[in-house]
């Protein structure tokens, strides 16, 4: 009976549909409680990006959420067992042994206008800490981040198939089809429009190709769906309260591009530097969830992150691996806040079940992994002791322009919420 539910859940709304299922007989069987009372003593950092505030085709992408299921979401948190602590607070209990049951620490990755105009009054209205890692190269710009817009563009557009005469190529014919096929064809057109030398043409081909696909650019251009926040808000999000912290400067693989980082981090830092000062700066995570542990040797020689790596700690395969890979769990697109678990969740997204993170027993120096799925990673500096410790984060998101003219993007585990949707591709932000 049940593999016949489960069969039939899966032909009418696959995987999504079939982890809904799961996780409400969790729930009901007593599965998220006995979860929650065995990992109270686990810190629990989730991950969310922006909020999606257009009218009409609700566009997640493991990015965005409605502005009303976050505001749900930051209540019942408020309402709930759970701790909410700043990241410095929670990094500082872990290296002292003082971390409380039921702690959580709230990260916002990238740092959308929306997280801005629409995420800090809600976080504002229940206070609630959170950090933002800030990727810069398109918040300096100042346009809309294009891969992201252009797989938008291409989902909710009506039309079947359309040609684009390149300024590079021949003229391609296109099939967009269906969701799958529209995303390859979105990767597509984002390889090409990264071979234009400047900005300006980009901009010109991406309108072109919106008007190809039947798509207008408004609201959401003027509105700045697509767009990071620009230096004034990143200012003024801090004086509210916001933690400000570094994401690279054009979202790089970091696991691809370990030589670049060094100077990824130092741009990052300045335009951040820039925008709010620069003595806060003392958390990063790596982007896309593409973790290399030669970048941890980076951020120690160049000192772009702090002092040295101390801790290490022993997952539950026995690889040392360094602590800057200690776990964020990633919330997918859809539902409730689940897997921590805080709650029943009405949906489960990516393979990141349980990421969570303690202190080993005896040292002080090291954290315990125990389980996590694949996500980004964080490094955070311990003022007091001198040394780092790291968190991980997970994927989904936007990515700045490589080094021939666009990019944005390490192994790590934390819990990703995006939208309330549906999970498309894993997007990376591009110029």
């Amino acid at each position: 009976m049940l593999v016949e539910r489960i069969r039939g859940l899966w032909a009418s709304g696959g995987n999504h549909a079939v982890k809904q299922e799961l996780l409400a007989f969790a729930k009901l069987s007593g599965g998220f409680a006995i979860a929650r009372r065995a990992l109270r003593k686990h810190l629990r950092i989730l991950a969310y990006h922006g909020l999606w505030t257009t009218p009409g085709f609700a566009f997640g992408d493991r990015l965005f959420m409605g502005p009303d299921q976050f505001k749900r979401r930051m209540e019942w948190l408020k309402r709930s067992c759970y701790r909410v602590l700043s990241l410095d607070e929670a990094v500082a209990a872990l290296a002292n042994g003082t971390l409380r049951d039921n702690s959580v620490v709230i990260t916002i990755d990238d740092g959308w206008k929306s997280t801005y105009t629409h995420m800090l009054p809600i976080l504002e209205q229940w206070g609630l800490p959170a950090t933002v890692y800030i990727t810069s190269w398109y918040a300096d710009k100042q346009i809309p981040v294009l891969n992201v817009a252009l797989n938008y563009v291409l989902q909710c557009s009506n039309v079947d198939n359309f040609t684009w005469y390149s300024p590079k190529h021949s003229a391609m014919p296109l099939r967009l089809g269906d969701r799958k096929d529209r995303q390859v064809t979105a990767l597509k057109l984002d390889r090409m429009l990264q071979e234009l030398p400047t900005i300006a043409e980009r901009l010109h081909e991406f309108r072109e190709i919106c008007k190809l696909a039947d798509v207008s650019t408004e609201p959401w251009w003027s509105a700045g769906q697509f767009h990071l926040m620009n230096r004034e808000e990143i200012r003024l999000a801090y004086q509210r309260g916001l933690n400000i912290q570094l994401h690279t400067h054009r979202h790089g693989n970091v696991d691809s591009a370990t030589g670049l980082l060094a100077e990824e981090l130092s741009q990052n830092r300045s335009y951040l530097a820039d925008a709010c000062g620069s003595d806060h700066l003392a958390h990063f995570c790596y982007p896309n969830g593409r973790y290399d542990p030669a970048a941890a040797e980076v951020g120690r020689r160049r000192h772009q992150i702090g002092g040295a790596y101390r801790a290490w700690a022993q997952p539950a395969g026995g690889q040392s691996v360094c602590a800057a890979e200690v776990p964020r769990r990633a919330f997918g697109d859809a539902g409730g806040i689940r897997g921590l678990p805080l709650r029943s969740a009405r949906s489960l997204r990516g393979r990141r079940w349980a990421a969570s993170a303690r202190p080993a027993s005896g040292n002080r120096g090291c954290w315990r992994v125990a389980f996590a799925g694949h996500s980004g990673a964080l490094i955070s500096r311990v003022r007091a002791a001198g040394s780092w410790r790291g968190n991980s984060r997970s994927k989904g998101s936007a990515r700045g322009p490589s080094r021939r003219g666009s990019g944005r993007g390490g192994r790590a585990r934390r819990r990703d919420i995006g939208s309330g949707r549906r999970r498309n591709s894993r997007v990376r932000m591009k110029s």
